[in-house]
């Protein structure tokens, strides 16, 4: 017996016959598309690295897909906690950690001191958009055009690169052409490190902000003096004295400051 809205495979319609490929209760194949864009609020990170990593943007139903430099000479996917993938090779390894907002943080592992030293990040950005640098910073933008200005529907942040002893490397952004067509290369370059100092870690995040990104990755901002002029840390006095139960004073304690 026919299912509702379908037709059966065969129909006979006064002396003629007509057939159909649809199946009983499949419809007409003008439902839902089965790939229908969607919000994406959670970063997609793949099997094998040159599949690309799917991230969200600002602006809802279009995303990023960003490719990991030399991505075919990757391993597949090490998974970690939170949905981290580690993709392998030999001189750099990569880790992507997928962001709650939909976006992601990228790090990149020199080994080595013949390990490369630049980098090249692929990114694939919607239709009617595009790249911009922003002084150490690189954004995704909506095309302008007239009574609609250009907006920031994504940005990568300032890259932050430290070596194994713990010290800032310098790295430089700067955008690159690319052959394919709605993709941009995002070339880093990392400044000089010492023989001894490897492993280096490179670290970008891609979020899906409407702003540019003001504060480096690791980056604890402007430091205040750990003591203030009269000698007290800035944390609270350096002495604590109590009181007995009868309200008389009681004894006193010196603590080390925590900023000493």
């Amino acid at each position: 017996m026919p299912q509702p809205d379908s037709l059966p495979r065969d129909a006979f319609i006064g002396g003629a016959r007509t057939s159909t490929n649809s199946g009983l209760g499949m419809g007409n194949g003008m439902g839902r598309p089965l790939a229908e864009p969607r919000e994406r609020s959670v970063a997609a990170v793949p099997p094998i690295a040159s599949d690309g990593v799917h991230a969200a943007t600002a602006w809802p139903g279009k995303q990023v897909i960003i490719h990991l430099p030399n991505e075919r000479a990757l391993t597949a996917a090490n998974w970690g906690e939170g949905g981290a993938a580690a993709y392998g090779s030999g001189p750099v390894d990569y880790v992507v950690i997928p962001d709650a907002g939909g976006g992601v943080d990228i790090r990149m592992i020199r080994k080595t001191f013949i390990s490369p030293s630049d980098f090249t990040l692929g990114v694939r950005y919607p239709d009617g958009t595009h790249l911009r640098q922003a002084a150490q910073a690189v954004v995704v933008e909506t095309d302008a055009a007239p009574g609609r200005p250009a907006a920031i529907i994504g940005a990568l942040s300032i890259p932050e690169a430290r070596d194994g002893a713990g010290n800032s490397i310098a790295v430089s952004p700067s955008i690159g052409g690319s052959y394919l067509y709605q993709q941009s290369d995002v070339n880093l370059n990392v400044g000089e490190v010492g023989l001894l100092n490897f492993p280096v870690t490179i670290t970008v995040a891609y979020r899906a902000s409407t702003t540019i990104p003001a504060v480096a990755q690791g980056d604890q901002g402007p430091q205040r003096p750990p003591v203030a002029k009269d000698g007290r840390c800035v944390s609270g006095p350096p002495q604590f004295r109590g009181a007995d139960n009868d309200g008389t004073p009681g004894a006193a304690a010196d603590f080390v400051p925590s900023c000493a």
